[in-house]
């Protein structure tokens, strides 16, 4: 099968064992035609279905492995599915049971973030007509976005950053605003003023200065 065939076929594998109890967390816009090895695709599984649908990916074909990093605080490691087909094209499945960040002492050290915002992500999660089904609502992902951009890449990437401003304008100013407060406590008004203010590049550089101070 093709490289399309296969990650709509892997979506509807896990979409069997869980229920739809998943949700694609970033960088669906790309799948499948510039899915990778490299620009692999993202997706949030809870715990208790991690053994069947590894026992079933690896009925396909996947090589599974996790990241030997430190994790705290009921973080748990990235599990990543591979896929090397003869033709020359690659799949990888980037699998989290939460969402955990990098620490913002140790970016070896992985902390789960406020469980609240997990609840969230799964539960108000939108379907969608792609092959990955669901993804998170505009506020989810938004939020998300800043944590990945802030504690994994101390980077927001021009590609994020369009993608931010273009969340913002769907999502519900108030429900925007308690999930960046649980996401970043008193630097939550900062980074949602910057975006409000079109500096979303400045989100990084901000909370750090914040810290600091």
């Amino acid at each position: 099968m093709n490289k399309s065939e296969l990650i709509e076929k892997s979506f509807k594998i896990i979409s069997e064992i869980t229920k739809d109890n998943f949700v694609t967390i970033r960088n669906f816009e790309y799948i499948p035609d510039e899915s990778s090895i490299e620009n692999d695709i993202d997706v949030m599984i809870p715990s208790k279905y991690i053994k069947d649908v590894s026992q079933r990916l690896e009925s396909m074909g996947y090589s599974v492995g996790s990241d030997n990093l430190q994790y705290l605080y009921g973080a748990e490691p990235h599990i990543h599915f591979m896929y090397h087909d003869k033709s020359g094209y690659g799949i990888h499945f980037d699998v989290v049971t939460g969402l955990y960040y990098r620490s913002s002492n140790d970016l070896n050290l992985f902390i789960k973030i406020n469980t609240e915002l997990i609840d969230s992500m799964m539960n108000n999660k939108v379907k969608v007509d792609g092959m990955w089904k669901w993804q998170p609502s505009p506020e989810d992902e938004l939020v998300h976005l800043c944590c990945h951009a802030i504690f994994d890449k101390r980077l927001v990437k021009d590609a994020y950053a369009e993608r931010i401003d273009y969340l913002f304008k769907l999502c519900e100013e108030e429900q925007l605003r308690w999930l960046l407060e649980k996401a970043f406590f008193k630097v939550s008004d900062t980074i949602f003023e910057s975006i409000k203010n079109n500096k979303t590049v400045e989100i990084y550089k901000n909370y750090v200065s914040f810290m600091d101070y």
